[in-house]
């Protein structure tokens, strides 16, 4: 049986591919694993060059690694499972993929079985061998030659000074806000992913949510929102499960714990399941038995801001304006020193656009998929929220997590 060294080895002394990952290996899998079709993918770098022409640049160089997989996964579908990634798209010409997440050298037992790139490189697990692999991509390429312009996407853990100190004569120009805006106007089938992503979350939410009483733990209801999430078709959950009750509820983000709810807790729950890489992002706060008149009427103000502001929301409307007459509901009420409000995109990543926040001038446009969570946070009292995910549609938004918003 042949064997395939590994670019620069990986770190086991001797140690060989055994089993090809090819494109023609990986084809068995791609038949009913991938999400998309070939051509969709296609379509997709060729936004890029298109992009990449336009703004003068040789190639866009794609960066995600095991926290931020996002961009990496929406050229490619690979979802590396640790270290670091790369994608090299030219202007003209074909992509590569250079990646160290090589378990136990085997790219095929690393879910390089997922990627539909014809050529991929795995590579030494280090930055010296990740780096290595990756020049050698571009000297093929012809993109180390002095004066090239490369964007780049994905700074989260990019190592920029090091590519910097190896290939000096190239300028690298930030590209993350252009991608973003390739990837954040959904096409029909990710839409189709969006909507089974978003369903299995409101499932789990009610079933979490349903099960709150006296004396039931953190973990409990935690454990019953994940397995809901995975029994209905998850493949991952979006970030860890939060569930939080009692005095730490006003931390907000929090992992659960043995500690049994009691009554009057404020109790937060923040979810989101990922399919196909999709993911969703939802939160509610009720409280175990009749809220006390502070606990009421904060949740009662978190629960009038969303339903408000949601109004505002259609093609064209300006992000910032949105989260600037959130806050005004909250000053108007005397909790604006206690208010935070937010919203980002989702897709193959948490913060696609848009964002909202105040002063961004960003406009909502057709196939937008966001999050919407303005939040009130007493930090002797709980967190009081209502997040929900939002689709723009021609006319408006039609929202898609869909379960109960007033829990009290």
């Amino acid at each position: 049986m042949s064997t395939i060294a590994v670019i620069g080895g990986y770190g086991m002394k001797g140690l060989e591919v055994r089993n090809s990952f090819d494109l023609k290996s990986r084809a068995r899998w791609l038949k009913s694993e991938l999400p998309f079709t070939v051509s969709e993918y296609e379509g997709r770098i060729k936004k890029i060059q298109e992009s990449a022409k336009k703004d003068g640049l040789d190639a866009v160089l794609i960066h995600g690694d095991s926290n931020e997989n996002g961009f990496v996964r929406w050229v490619s579908n690979l979802a590396p499972l640790y270290g670091s990634t790369f994608i090299v798209i030219p202007a003209a010409g074909d992509a590569a993929l250079v990646s160290d997440s090589v378990l136990h050298g085997e790219p095929m037992h690393s879910v390089w079985w997922m990627n539909w790139i014809p050529d991929i490189r795995p590579t030494k697990h280090s930055l010296a061998g990740l780096i290595e692999g990756l020049i050698s991509v571009l000297q093929e390429k012809h993109l180390m030659d002095s004066g090239l312009k490369l964007g780049w996407v994905g700074d989260y853990g990019f190592p920029e000074d090091r590519i910097k100190s190896l290939v000096s004569e190239i300028t690298l120009r930030n590209y993350n806000e252009k991608f973003l805006a390739l990837k954040s106007i959904k096409s029909p089938r990710e839409l189709q992913i969006i909507r089974k992503t978003m369903k299995i979350t409101s499932d789990a939410m009610q079933a979490g949510c349903e099960a709150i009483k006296d004396g039931v733990t953190e973990n409990k209801i935690a454990g019953i929102i994940n397995g809901t999430m995975m029994s209905e078709g998850a493949h991952d959950v979006a970030f860890s499960t939060m569930v939080v009750a009692g005095p730490r509820s006003s931390l907000k983000h929090a992992h659960p714990t043995e500690r049994k709810m009691k009554k009057r807790d404020m109790v937060y729950i923040d979810i989101g399941a990922s399919y196909n890489g999709y993911v969703a992002d939802m939160s509610r706060t009720l409280t175990v038995g009749a809220p006390n008149q502070r606990q009421k009427e904060i949740l009662d103000l978190a629960y009038d801001i969303h339903k408000e502001t949601v109004k505002m929301m259609k093609p064209g409307s300006e992000c910032g304006s949105i989260a600037d007459a959130a806050y005004a509901l909250a000053r108007e009420a005397g909790w604006e020193e206690d208010t935070y409000v937010g919203g980002h995109g989702l897709g193959t990543t948490l913060f696609d656009l848009p964002v909202i926040l105040p002063s961004v001038k960003t406009k909502l446009a057709p196939n937008m998929v966001f999050a919407y969570e303005p939040m009130i946070v007493p930090m002797k009292t709980g967190t009081a929220v209502v997040e929900d995910d939002y689709l723009v549609t021609n006319s408006g938004i039609q929202r898609l997590t869909k379960f109960d918003q007033k829990l009290w």
